[in-house]
């Protein structure tokens, strides 16, 4: 019986716990970002902006399966690319590591 008891337990807090997981964990360490269309200017397509208002031009959103839709908010993390330029000239040139909903 104690046996029996002690499995239930310890099933159920693997269940509780797998349930509880949140989107920011698939993308740890990730900040807060929304997306933003500006395909109406000259060389511009959709951009990432930070939560400081920092904008990002990334050179890999078609790697997302993610629809794309203005101010939708996202976490996001990304590394910088040195030595690209661009015709949009609004923001730094990153590569998204990872993309999720939040």
């Amino acid at each position: 019986m104690r046996k029996s008891l002690s499995i239930g337990l310890l099933l159920t807090l693997l269940v509780s716990s797998l349930a509880c997981s949140k989107d920011e964990n698939l993308c740890a360490d990730a900040q807060q970002a929304k997306l933003i269309n500006r395909s109406g200017l000259d060389g511009c397509g959709w951009l990432i902006e930070l939560q400081n208002s920092d904008r990002l031009e990334p050179i890999n959103l078609g790697d997302f399966e993610m629809g794309l839709e203005e101010d939708k908010k996202v976490w996001v993390r990304y590394k910088v690319e040195s030595g690209m330029g661009s015709i949009c000239m609004v923001g730094e040139i990153v590569s998204i590591v990872c993309l999720a909903e939040r």
